[in-house]
């Protein structure tokens, strides 16, 4: 029997939507920017695929506790791929122009 390498795109939905609450959740109160990049903003996605997600404005300090939180929140849900997080303010500029040309805004 041949694996089935179909992507159920609803339940996908439901993924990204859950890992939209957590990470927004824990930047509640923060003046932040946060996108979702990569093949999931794109939706040219497999199911192997992680989530690219990109934030700005946060201190070093901060942005260290909110990789640390999000990660382990993630491993504790629903959520079957890896995540990706970039702090935006520290990538080299050809990062920072794909996130912004194709990125989804988050917050």
């Amino acid at each position: 029997m041949p694996l089935d390498l179909s992507i159920d795109r609803e339940k996908e939905e439901r993924f990204l939507e859950e890992l939209r609450r957590i990470v927004l959740d824990l930047l509640n109160g923060k003046d932040c920017k946060v996108f979702l990049f990569g093949s999931r903003a794109r939706g040219d996605y497999r199911r192997s695929s992680d989530a690219d997600i990109a934030v700005e404005g946060l201190s070093e300090e901060e942005f260290k506790r909110f990789k640390r939180s999000l990660d382990e929140l993630v491993e504790e849900s629903f959520i079957p791929f890896t995540v990706d997080v970039v702090d935006l303010s520290r990538a080299s500029d050809s990062l920072k122009e794909v996130v912004l040309k194709e990125g989804i805004e988050w917050k």
